[in-house]
């Protein structure tokens, strides 16, 4: 019977199938030390195995066996004086990938991956020759159709042209030096420079490799003054305002460092109800990259005292929270409203009064209003 007890209580309780399993191991060993080496023995050995898979106790009443808890909590006011922790990434603070805005070959390139450069310098040429024929072409085409346009204002001045004929002259230069300064704008763009300055990426091209207006030829990235995202629970956005400052360690070092709140998202995630909000830090020795870990801190000092409980206390269900509250020596579910969570604690807004006395372990092996007998406390 005792045994039935147990694997029955393993599989309701959500123990797992490899404990389950491994329960039923046991018990088949057991069987054999009785035969073997005697009761009381087996006896022993099947007691210790049973606490620490189910972490209760079996107690012989007259109305059968009940679950006795190892220890129960109860509630404590203090003051919250702490700061929340969250993970947070670099970002840079201008980032972007070098392309061409013209096809064609490639026939010089500049890049030293992983270097500085300045604003302007010259990562890359394409092929112009033919972009400075054209050009020699309208450029002659421009110095006749002046010629022809001056006489034209000559003879216009003596009656010797229509106003037509002038108007139709002017027309054509015009549109001789429009087609100019196009052929001058694509000579300009053959060359690639870093419109930036800032830290190369990897080359991605090579001379003698044609491209087009998709072909990335590397990044360029600007790391000072570097931002820093992290996202906050929704609850927590009220401690932060734009321009705080706010403390941050890197994998690098333990050193505090110091950033100023720039940017809150106005949206909030409905999957997360967390806000992403970004922060900037300088970072002239270049010692942070983008995309590097940081952890941020959060002070979240609340003046006053609040309700705090062991966060073991508690049960997590898809709508709400619950604690197992005792009273009159029995199990009740309630309903609990959480605020701030600390390592170890968790804040209670609602749904408990200082002084209850709830259920620290042993909760998922508790039925709502069975019988528990304390043993001791856990404050």
């Amino acid at each position: 019977a005792e045994e039935s007890y147990v694997i029955n209580t393993m599989t309701k309780r959500f123990v797992t199938r490899t404990s389950y399993h491994h329960y039923r191991g046991f018990l088949q060993t057991q069987r054999k030390m009785f035969a073997k080496e005697g009761a009381k023995k087996a006896k022993t050995l099947l007691y210790a195995y049973r606490v620490a898979f189910t972490g209760i106790h079996l107690l012989r009443t007259g109305e059968g066996l009940l679950p006795m808890v190892w220890e129960n909590a109860a509630g404590a006011a203090q003051s919250i004086d702490n700061e929340s922790v969250v993970n947070g990434s670099f970002v840079a603070s201008e980032e972007v990938e070098i392309k061409s805005e013209l096809s064609g070959k490639v026939v010089s390139v500049t890049i030293n991956e992983g270097k500085y450069v300045q604003k302007g310098t010259t990562l890359a040429r394409l092929y112009d020759e033919d972009i400075k024929a054209q050009m020699q072409k309208s450029e002659a085409q421009l110095a006749i159709a002046q010629k022809s346009l001056d006489r034209l204002k000559q003879l216009t001045a003596l009656n010797g042209a229509s106003q037509v004929e002038l108007d139709n002259a002017t027309n054509q230069l015009n549109n001789i030096n429009a087609d100019l300064n196009i052929l001058r704008l694509q000579l300009q763009k053959t060359e690639i420079k870093a419109p930036f300055a800032g830290f190369l990426g990897f080359k991605n091209v090579s001379v003698g490799a044609y491209v087009s207006s998709a072909s990335v030829f590397t990044t360029l990235q600007q790391r000072n003054p570097i931002k820093l995202d992290f996202n906050v629970a929704e609850k927590l956005i009220d401690k932060l305002t734009l321009g705080k400052k706010i403390q941050f360690t890197t994998e690098k070092d333990a050193v505090q460092h110091t950033a100023t709140i720039v940017a809150l998202d106005p949206k909030i995630d409905v999957d997360t109800r967390m806000i992403k909000v970004r922060a900037q830090t300088e970072n002239s020795n270049n010692q942070i990259s983008p995309g590097s870990f940081a952890k941020v801190a959060i002070d979240i000092s609340k003046k006053g005292m609040s309700l705090m409980i062991p966060t073991q206390c508690i049960i997590p269900e898809a709508r709400n929270k619950k604690v197992m509250l005792i009273r009159n020596g029995k199990a009740k579910p309630t309903i609990v409203e959480t605020g701030y969570r600390a390592e170890s604690n968790i804040e209670i807004i609602s749904g408990l009064s200082l002084g209850d006395t709830i259920l620290a372990t042993g909760i998922l092996q508790v039925k709502p209003e069975s019988a528990v007998k304390i043993t001791s406390f856990l404050r």
